[in-house]
Parts: C-alpha cells; structure tokens; sequence
C-alpha cells in the first residue's frame, strides 16, 4: 500500500499569486499550491495531511517586462484552528525541505506540510484555518534593500460522518456537503474505522480483507490484509495508539487477534488461538488490554466466551486468556465496552467491563464483578432498568460518551430502537433515554459520539439519527433527548453496518465529483 499511496498525488493550484509591487517595471509573484494527502513522511492519500508548495514568480525570471528577487526568511502564522501541526510548531518534522530557511530563486518553489493532530471539531461545522506566510524580497540586484511581504490563503479542516453500508456504498455527510457512492465493489463491509492517531484514513473491514479509504484523494485501495496470510477479513476493527486491531471472521482457519501497524503500514503480532469470532462481537481497548467476545452462530447457544489479552509492540506473539463468563446470561455476546469508574477502573466492586447482547431472561446488559480484569474467576449481574415497567432488549451495540459535565458515560442501543444510559455512579442501573421529538425507528445497529459537540449518532438498518441531550442528568429515573432523521441517502438494499467520524484538510469547501477517481 505504501508505494500505491506515494505515486497517487493530485496537484491543486487554488490561488492566484499575489503581487508585490517594488517599483516600475519590478515586481514579485509569489503563490502557494496546496496539495491533499500529502505528509512530510512521503505517506500519501492521508486525509490529516497537506503539502504547502511555495512558489516565486512560477514564470521565472524576465528582464524585459519586469525583474523578480529571490525570497528568504520565510516564516507563517496560522490562526483559528489549534490542532494543525506545521513548521510553526515543529521545522524538523514538518520543513524537511529547509523552506523557512532557504533562499527561493525567482521560477523556483519549496514544500513544507500542514498536518491535523487529532479530532477537534464537531461534525456539524467546518473550520476555516488562516495562514499567513511572511517573507523577505531581497531588492538587492540593483542597489535596491529589502523588502517584506507576505501571502494570505486558507485551508479548511472539514470533520465527516461515515456511514457504511454492507453493499459497500459509503456515505460521507459533513457540515459542506453529502455524497455517496460505491467505494467497495468485490468485497461486503462488516465495519469501518478511523485512524484518528496519526493520518485519518478509514478502514473498512470485509469478508476478504480490510481496505483503507482516503477522502483526501477519493481512493480505494488494496486489501492490507493480503500481506498476511492468515488475515482472511474482518468484521470487527479497533484503532489504538497507532495500531490497527482485528480478528478474523467466522470459518477462518486462523481465529486469533492481529496487529497492524499504521506507520510501518505493516503485520507485526498475532494471538494465541482464539474461538471462532461471531460477526456482531467487537472488541475494546483500554491501554494495553484488549477485550475480545467470541460467540456462536446460533442465539440458541450457551454463552460463549469473553477474552482478556494484553497488548506488547514488543511481544511477536499476544497472550489471551479467559475472562470468564460465570453469571453471564447471554447466549450471544454482541458488544463489550468498558466504562471507568471513578478513580481505578480496576479497583471497586466491579471492573467496569460492560457486556451486551441476547439474553432471553435477564436482559442484554451485564456488568463485570471483581477487583481486577483478566480473572476467570470473576462473575457477572445484570444491568437493571431505573424504571421497573421497562425491560432492555437485544443490545447490539454499546458506545461511550460523556455527559454534560464531561464525566463518562455507557449508552446502549436495543432490538426495538431504545437507548439507554449507565453512568459510573449507578454502575448497573440503566437510565432509558425518552425521545421526545422523533421515535427511532427499528434496531439500533450503529453509534458514534461527537464529544466535540455532544452528539450521539445512531443508525438503524436505513437512518441515521443525530441525538442531543443523551448526557444530560437522569430526572425521574429517565433521561430526556431530542433526535432527528437526518435523511442521509441510503443506495439500494444494502443496510447500514457502521458509523465513525474523521477530519480531513481541504484545499476547497467544494465536494469531490464522486467518491472514487
């Protein structure tokens, strides 16, 4: 993939120069072009990055209708958004041409790098980054001194809702613009995910391998998981401090938990043999432990089993052990997630290991008893309604937020279309959430939490709903929100299988012409 993203590159030209005037019949041109997916590393089609090409006087020098200087003491400032990394922040990294500190001969250019350093913005808006860049005209070929000047432009940081469909249409919504289109043609999506720790590509997960999407360049582009053998697809993906984790999907010779490294672009660790991995079951991360569910493919079945494995970049080889599923009245596990408890999330009653799914007399969410995760010894209770009249359903999926006093929160999504709320205090009482505008209509099968703009976004089989008001305080035993249909078009029969947000630097607020060249 590495090769692939380098001799993909697309040249965008957004400006016009700008003109310094130095007196009659002298004159400097200098522009910048701005170029999507670029990073300072040589990766390309990565959605954080841009190249800054810094260009004097494009034509070159003509004596005849006007002289131009050479520039230097190249310096920017960059205004109004605080999570893009530049040569202001780090020259080493970001200037590995020398820009700031070159000379640029008129006719020639220099590159540097804006790259985002994370989330920062809701998905609701776009950000309009400023950016200044300063110089010197040195007006010395004629006795003349010299002069500043500088160049104005602006590129945009633009945070998108993904929304994947098991046919492999994806569906990009952002503040600007919407668009969709068939980005996976040979393959199903089983689930994607953003690498928001270093580059913002989105991977999608399939039958037959994992492929990453860059916004950036609108590309597709080969599975990774051809550069090992044992990676056969994916239904579940997990993105943690630079690493990609995944296990195989059902009836795979190699049921084990793999890394990949997203910098390296690598392979680098597998598990010891795990059960065979249900496609509904996720995992989760928590520093440097990971949490995996295992279940048959019949809801019929007995519980299967939960795994704690502890995550080494140094270690070839992940040990996995059995959590441990005494009390655990599921008969499939669907989702686990874990929600920390004030102080130690490993000290206390429970461990604050949360798991969802089937259970046709308990209810489908059960909470981990026990002083400490990685204890096949630990048991499990149910997860209760505040409310007596209510019963929680099939959880099929759980997500983490935060209320609006920024304190953690637990929100799982049922069968029938509720959500419902746990929070540290009350670790197994389930807060239902009262939507009072719209209903959601059907099962929840998705969902994603904006924290930048307290948003809870929920899909079902079609829709897609953005949900307000999910963190606020419990009044009555219930909690009380506000969700709208955003109407986001969905292709054909295929029903919705995820949702996850990322950011990327645009040259433009235009949308591409499609999502794929």
């Amino acid at each position: 993939m590495k090769f692939l993203l380098k001799f993909m590159r697309q040249l965008i030209i957004i400006s016009t120069p700008a003109i310094v005037l130095l007196g009659c019949g002298i004159s400097n041109n200098v522009g910048v072009n701005l170029i999507n997916g670029q990073c300072p590393n040589g990766i390309g089609n990565a959605p954080y990055c841009m190249a800054v090409q810094i260009v004097n006087n494009g034509g070159g020098q003509n004596f005849i209708n006007s002289t131009n200087f050479p520039i230097s003491n190249i310096s920017l400032t960059i205004s109004n958004v605080p999570n893009i990394a530049s040569p202001a922040t780090s020259s080493s990294q970001y200037d590995p041409n020398g820009c700031l500190t070159s000379t640029i001969a008129p006719g020639g250019s220099c590159t540097f790098y804006l790259q985002l350093t994370g989330e920062a913005f809701p998905v609701a808006s776009y950000e309009s980054a400023q950016v200044i860049l300063n110089y010197t005209v040195n007006n010395t070929l004629f006795g003349g001194s010299t002069t500043t000047g500088n160049y104005p432009f602006n590129a945009y940081e633009i945070t998108n809702l993904y929304v994947m469909q098991q046919n492999g249409y994806l569906t990009v919504n952002n503040a600007a613009w919407t668009l969709s289109g068939l980005v996976e043609s040979n393959d199903v999506a089983n689930t994607i995910a953003v690498d928001t720790s270093q580059y913002g590509v989105l991977y999608i997960g399939g039958n037959q391998g994992i492929y990453p999407y860059s916004i950036s360049q609108t590309a597709l582009y080969s599975s990774i998981a051809a550069s090992n053998a044992n990676v056969k697809g994916a239904n579940n993906l997990l993105i943690s401090g630079g690493y990609l984790y995944t296990t195989n999907i059902p009836s795979t010779s190699s049921n084990q938990l793999f890394s990949y490294a997203l910098s390296a672009e690598s392979w680098i660790n597998s598990s010891t043999s795990i059960n065979p991995i249900w496609p509904k079951s996720i995992t989760y991360s928590n520093s440097n432990i990971l949490f995996i569910s295992t279940s048959s493919a019949s809801e019929s079945s007995t519980p299967q089993n939960i795994y704690y494995c502890n995550i080494s970049t140094t270690s070839s080889l992940y040990s996995c052990i059995f959590e441990g599923s005494s009390g655990l009245n599921l008969s499939q596990v669907y989702s686990l997630a874990v929600l920390a408890k004030p102080g130690s999330e490993s000290s206390g009653t429970y461990t604050g290991l949360y798991a969802g799914g089937f259970g046709a007399a308990f209810g489908g969410l059960f909470i981990e008893s026990g002083n400490t995760v990685g204890n096949s010894a630990n048991t499990w209770s149910a997860v209760t309604p505040a409310l007596e009249s209510n019963t929680i359903g099939r959880i099929n999926v759980l997500a983490n937020a935060n209320d609006n006093l920024g304190h953690a929160l637990l929100v799982a999504g049922d069968i029938s279309g509720n959500l419902w709320v746990v929070n540290a205090t009350n670790p197994t009482i389930a807060y239902p959430v009262v939507i009072g505008n719209q209903d959601i209509a059907g099962a929840i099968v998705a969902m994603t939490f904006d924290q930048f703009s307290s948003t809870l976004y929920v899909a079902t089989g079609t829709n897609v709903y953005a949900c307000s008001g999910i963190g606020s305080t419990a009044t009555n035993n219930f909690i009380n929100a506000s969700c709208t249909n955003l109407n986001i078009p969905i292709n054909g029969n295929g029903p919705i299988v995820n949702l996850a947000i990322g950011s990327f630097l645009a040259n433009s607020l235009n949308a591409p012409t499609s999502l794929l060249p």
